[in-house]
């Protein structure tokens, strides 16, 4: 059996495990809760850590932006080396044909630090959190970096609007919802209705706000 074989097998099984003992768990929504007036090129933030398009690939910039939403508690953001892309057949092609380089299995989490003791990380490519030792039994992270200061949504191409800002940014904003709701892949399926409401919420804070500053 292929070491990439081995993987999936160990990472099913330690699934079914994490999921029974309550070890994996989804996104708190409290997070997406206080991300709200967050906008990348007027892409709300929830579409960002929720949606697979705009997930994958992406996962330094998702990990700092999640920790953002984690800036009062005692969190990091963690760069380590994973198995999940360690013995990816598609990673270890480009990585022997040269594509990839030494760093090609290098991932990016946070990893955060609850108030009952445990530590949990939230792997925004998975879209879930999982306590920190099942994860190293899932991934065996190699550990490169990691992080506890201050994220600068700048850093990451993220903005927080002014009442002002958002007043001039509305249309562009309100136009772009309409589209994100059609084309939606949640990265997991039981995320459809959060971020369906979250859009809603955001949609309708928008004209409320807007349509108070004329009325002033």
């Amino acid at each position: 059996m292929s070491q990439w074989e081995n993987y999936k097998k160990n990472y099913e099984l330690l699934s079914i495990y994490g999921n029974y003992m309550g070890l994996i768990k989804p996104f708190d929504k409290e997070i997406f809760q206080k991300l709200r007036n967050v906008y990348y090129n007027n892409i709300p933030a929830v579409m960002l850590l929720l949606d697979n398009d705009l997930v994958q690939g992406h996962c330094y910039d998702r990990a700092k932006l999640l920790a953002y939403a984690f800036k009062d508690e005692e969190a990091e953001v963690v760069t380590a080396k994973v198995d999940g892309l360690r013995y990816r057949p598609d990673c270890l092609d480009k990585y022997f044909n040269g594509v990839l380089g030494e760093n090609y299995a290098e991932h990016c989490f946070v990893r955060r630090h609850e108030e009952d003791g445990r530590t949990w990380i939230y792997d925004t490519s998975l879209g879930l959190a999982i306590e920190k030792n099942l994860y190293n039994q899932m991934q065996h992270p190699e550990v490169t970096s990691e992080s506890s200061e201050e994220i600068s949504l700048k850093e990451i191409g993220c903005t927080i609007y002014s009442d002002e800002e958002l007043s001039i940014n509305k249309e562009a904003i309100i136009k772009r919802i309409p589209p994100l709701r059609e084309k939606l892949n949640p990265i997991r399926e039981e995320y459809r209705d959060i971020v369906l409401e979250e859009l809603n919420i955001i949609e309708n804070g928008i004209n409320n706000k807007v349509l108070r500053k004329t009325e002033e």
